[in-house]
């Protein structure tokens, strides 16, 4: 029921069940089932930009299957632990834990979970600009498609893939990729958290860069996230789509508008962008506002400028370089 009431979206039945269902597996001392609620409140809350919390439930959630041995639902709380760092900017943590999903996969012979590992690692790698790594672990993800992962796994690895291609310029190369990711996109339902940045690579690069590429990609590769009209809404309000997701769909919803000529309305939903960025605390959504910000606004414009300074410190936010 609470997994239900999260789709439909009705937040106070999925987080009044979700607890119900927690109460329900403590006092039987069923370690399993707690651990499995815990993942799924872990994942629902993480939607809703809830951070803390989502740490909390995953870690927690990783040490009950560790107990009960269920190596599987391990690999995939570690992936969704990992997914967590990824969004709160610590790159460099995501990697590692990309490194023990994929290892863990190793040990169990489960392809799909080595291509969760690599895909994690590749993801946080690229926003580091470590591209030889990235290259590297590109080349063997492609021996795993096409085998035993899902139709959301092979959007990642080919949005990805073609974000790479793009980010060394590339062009050519980027676009088959693409193309790869968007027949599958049109196969498949729109996935949760975890594939943020794969529909955004294919939405948002491949359409700011590809100027042939602009009129197929954005309209179909728009995430299905059901753009807002307005910024985030406070938590507990009707919205179809999740927190964690807003900031970049607002973004690139202004890119679509920029590629049509409505400038006013590509900067009005930047400005959006930023604004939900900053209220769920997502650095690097945070800098990729900024940055569009500035080569939206015109040469002259007085706040052109300033969106450079505070660019550079989402980038650099607790020490980290992204």
């Amino acid at each position: 029921m609470a997994l239900a009431s999260s789709l439909v979206p009705s937040r106070f039945f999925a987080e009044r069940y979700a607890s119900a269902a927690l109460k329900v597996a403590t006092r039987l001392g069923h370690e399993s089932t707690t651990a499995r609620v815990r993942e799924f409140l872990g994942m629902y809350l993480m939607g809703e930009g809830r951070w803390e919390k989502t740490a909390e439930n995953f870690e927690q959630a990783i040490a009950g299957f560790q107990l009960v041995g269920d190596r599987r639902r391990e690999i995939e709380c570690t992936c969704l632990l990992s997914t967590w760092n990824h969004y709160r900017g610590d790159f460099t943590k995501r990697v590692i834990l990309g490194q023990r999903v994929f290892d863990l996969g190793c040990a169990t012979g489960d392809l799909q979970a080595q291509a969760w590992g690599m895909l994690d690692q590749i993801e946080s790698l690229l926003n580091l600009g470590d591209f030889e790594r990235v290259r590297s672990l590109g080349n063997d993800l492609k021996q795993h498609l096409g085998q035993n992962i899902y139709g959301a796994d092979e959007i990642m690895a080919y949005g990805l893939l073609a974000a790479l291609e793009l980010r060394i310029g590339r062009l050519a190369e980027a676009l088959p990729h693409a193309e790869k990711a968007l027949a599958v996109m049109n196969k498949v339902t729109p996935t949760i958290v975890y594939n943020l940045e794969s529909y955004a690579a294919v939405a948002g690069r491949v359409s700011e860069r590809a100027g042939a590429f602009r009129r197929k990609a954005i309209p179909r590769a728009r995430i299905s996230w059901q753009k807002p009209a307005r910024p985030v809404p406070a938590r507990g309000g009707s919205r179809r789509s999740s927190a964690s997701a807003m900031p970049r769909a607002l973004l690139l919803t202004g890119v679509e508008h920029e590629l049509a000529g409505d400038m006013t309305q590509a900067v009005r939903l930047s400005r959006e962008g930023l604004a939900a960025a900053l209220q769920l605390e997502m650095p690097y959504e945070e800098a990729l506002a900024h940055r569009q910000l500035a080569r939206l606004l015109p040469d002259g414009d007085r706040h052109r400028d300033g969106e450079l300074a505070p660019r550079s410190r989402a980038l650099r936010q607790d020490g980290r370089e992204i």
